[in-house]
């Protein structure tokens, strides 16, 4: 099972407070992780073995705390965000509504009558791309190095 993240507005730590946080519950390896945007950590570990004895969760409001002590304080948005964390923490099932699923239409290149305005123009259709391929007769020819060098020191005389 795939860890599961819930947004917070405010962990405290100990004596140390996170405002707008993620927590990480991983129930495979039972463990809670703190996500603090833009640390350079990665996560810090709050909890294990999360996996063998589930700590005691009191419910005040919005407000989750876990353990005996309150030494870890979790601060949610809305409640049902508070019952989804408590319901993953305890091994059951979250009771949220089922996702709506959303079926989408390929559309053929065909269909497509007027491209986007800052799309390019298509190369390689109509009679102005059939007279750009005439233009390989006007490329000149290829030299050789030696040939460059004569023809540099040519035009260095002319001046």
């Amino acid at each position: 099972m795939p860890s599961v993240l819930f947004s917070a507005r405010k962990v405290a730590y100990g004596a140390a407070p996170f405002t707008n946080v993620r927590i990480g519950y991983n129930a495979s390896a039972g463990c809670l992780n703190l996500l603090v945007p833009g640390a350079r950590c990665g996560a810090i570990e709050l909890m294990t073995g999360l996996k063998t004895a589930v700590p005691e969760l009191r419910l005040d409001g919005t407000t989750c705390t876990i353990g005996n002590s309150q030494h870890l304080t979790v601060d949610f948005e809305t409640e049902n965000q508070v019952k989804a964390f408590m319901a993953a923490i305890k091994g059951e099932s979250p009771t949220t509504p089922p996702t709506r699923e959303v079926h989408l239409t390929k559309t053929n290149s065909a269909e497509v009558t007027e491209p986007a305005p800052s799309t390019p123009p298509r190369c390689g259709t109509g009679a102005a791309s059939k007279q750009s391929m005439d233009i390989d007769d006007e490329t000149p020819p290829r030299l050789a190095k030696r040939t460059k060098l004569s023809l540099a020191e040519v035009s260095d005389t002319k001046m």
